[in-house]
């Protein structure tokens, strides 16, 4: 049997990223990136959007390192394709 898999993470960086990305799909972003980022969302078609915060100094300046370093690890589970991830909705 031929099976083809198909797993796609979208990682917005910022909340202006997170905002596009949101309402490309018709949906309602949250109205602040601290809570934006407290979710890994299911997407219609199945693919998964992590938000994080840009990398950037404004970035920095909103969400310490520890933070952001979590944030990323949480990236990298949806990339290792794992079920249950923190967050998810």
């Amino acid at each position: 049997m031929n099976k083809t898999l198909r797993y796609t993470v979208g990682v917005p960086l910022g909340y202006m990223a997170y905002r596009a990305l949101m309402k490309a799909y018709s949906l309602q972003p949250k109205p602040r990136m601290r809570e934006g980022v407290q979710q890994i969302m299911r997407l219609p078609g199945g693919d998964l959007l992590v938000p994080v915060f840009h990398p950037g100094n404004n970035g920095s300046r909103s969400r310490s390192f520890e933070d952001q370093k979590g944030d990323w690890q949480r990236v990298r589970l949806a990339l290792d394709g794992k079920d249950e991830l923190p967050g998810s909705v």
